[in-house]
Parts: structure tokens; C-alpha cells; sequence
């Protein structure tokens, strides 16, 4: 895997742990809602994914990592929106999504957003808060400063 060539491209972190708030999906859910969204995405979207682990606000959660793959100059596939909408019934506050470069933390219950720009590695994870890690090693937390109203 080259995680490090995969945080240069265009992705989406998003989460189907801890969830924020209920929805009737998850009320009706009968499998793990991990699973579930790893297979909606693959089976039924057809994105390319890895479950990564992380660590937000001090709570560790499994998150999936969604790569770019274009289709008729479509990123995503065209499925941008139905990732967000995916998340936002899983009960989840927000998603990531960035260019490589440049990364958005999309609030999805309110008309919020981070901004930011650049990516911390690290070594280790001890000590730290709001990382995520590839089953190879790879620590890395996007940089993320302004919070803007939509």
C-alpha cells in the first residue's frame, strides 16, 4: 500500500463509529454499521476504500478512507452525495474531504466547516488526538485551522 501517495490525492475520511445522533437507519440497522457502509460503498457505489483506525476527541473509532476515482470528470463517481448522505444516516457530525492538498472538515447537521491546508505524520500515536492510521503505520492528522459558516 502507498499510503503516502494516497494522502496526495483527492479523499474522503468519513466514520460509521461513535455516532453523534440516531437516525431511523441506524434504529433498523441488524448488522455492524462498519461493515455496512464498507460494503454500500464497495458493492453499490463501486469506490475503492480502506478502513483505517483513528483517534478523535479521545475517542478511537475504525474510519474508512475513500480514494479518488474519477469517472466521466466525475470525482467520486459522481457519488459525493450519496457518501454524505450515507454518513449523515450513520449518525456521523461530519466528513473530510480533501484535494491532497487542501482538506474540508464538512459539518453535516449544521451549516459549518473547517478549512485547512497540509498533513502531519507521526511516529508514534501516543499522546496524540485527532489522527488516523493505515494498517501499515502510516499516522498522519490533516491540518485543519479556519471554521467558516457555510
Amino acid at each position: 500500500m502507498y499510503t503516502d501517495v494516497l494522502l496526495t490525492k483527492p479523499h474522503i475520511i468519513m466514520s460509521a463509529s461513535n455516532p453523534m445522533f440516531q437516525s431511523e437507519a441506524l434504529k433498523s440497522m441488524t448488522m455492524d454499521p462498519h461493515s455496512f457502509a464498507v460494503m454500500y460503498l464497495c458493492d453499490e457505489l463501486g469506490l475503492d476504500v480502506y478502513t483505517i483506525e483513528g483517534c478523535y476527541n479521545g475517542v478511537s473509532e475504525r474510519s474508512i478512507f475513500i480514494y479518488e476515482i474519477e469517472q466521466d470528470g466525475k470525482p467520486f463517481r459522481g457519488h459525493f452525495e450519496d457518501i454524505k448522505k450515507l454518513a449523515k444516516a450513520l449518525g456521523q457530525e461530519t466528513i473530510l474531504e480533501s484535494d491532497g492538498e487542501r482538506h474540508a472538515l464538512i459539518y453535516l447537521n449544521q451549516p459549518k466547516i473547517a478549512q485547512g491546508f497540509g498533513t502531519m505524520f507521526f511516529e508514534s500515536t501516543k499522546n496524540q488526538d485527532n489522527w488516523s492510521k493505515f494498517e501499515d503505520g502510516t499516522a498522519f492528522r490533516h491540518i485543519l485551522i479556519d471554521t467558516l459558516a457555510k
